[in-house]
C-alpha cells in the first residue's frame, strides 16, 4: 500500500501556489485527514514535503479528531501564531469545507484533486464554501500572488 502512496502525483499548480504563498511572506500549512505516514509519503511522491516544512498535521496532532471537526484547522492555526477568524482554509471536499467553517475561518473550496466531479462546486457551495475556485492558477490570481521560479 505504501508504493501507491509513492507514486502520488502532485495536483497540478499546487507547487506554484505553495511557492508563490512563501514568496509572499504568508504563512500556510496543510491540514489532512490522512494518516501521518500516508501523508508525508504523499508530500514527499507530489514534490510538495520541502515547501510544506514541518506544516503538515493530520488528526493524530488533535488526538484524532479530524475532519469535519475544527480541531485540526485550529490546531494548525495556532501553529503559525495566526487566530483562525483571520485564516483562508482551502478546501476539496465538503468534510474540509465544515471543518474550515467550525473552525471559524474563511473557506473557499478548490476543484482540484480527487474531489472533482459534476456537482462538486455545488457541494463545497452548499456545504459553506464563500467561493470555489477552478484550480491552483485561479486560486494564485485570486489571492493577487505570482508563480515564482
Amino acid at each position: 500500500m505504501a508504493g501507491a502512496f509513492h507514486a502520488t502525483p502532485a495536483i497540478e499548480g499546487a507547487a506554484d501556489t505553495l511557492r508563490a504563498l512563501r514568496h509572499a511572506g504568508l504563512p500556510f500549512a496543510v491540514a489532512s485527514n490522512s494518516l501521518r505516514s500516508r501523508l508525508h509519503l504523499k508530500l514527499e511522491a507530489a514534490g510538495l514535503a520541502l515547501l510544506v516544512g514541518e506544516h503538515a498535521y493530520d488528526p493524530a496532532h488533535v488526538g484524532g479528531r479530524g475532519k469535519p471537526l475544527p480541531d485540526l484547522y485550529a490546531h494548525a492555526a495556532e501553529r503559525l501564531r495566526v487566530s483562525p477568524a483571520r485564516c483562508l482554509v482551502v478546501e476539496d471536499s465538503v468534510t474540509g469545507v465544515l471543518a474550515g467553517i467550525s473552525a471559524g475561518a474563511t473557506v473557499w473550496g478548490l476543484l482540484a484533486g480527487g474531489h472533482v466531479h459534476p456537482d462538486s462546486g455545488a457541494a463545497l457551495r452548499e456545504a459553506g464554501a464563500v467561493r470555489v475556485l477552478a484550480g491552483h492558477g485561479e486560486l494564485r490570481s485570486a489571492l493577487g500572488l505570482t508563480v515564482v521560479a
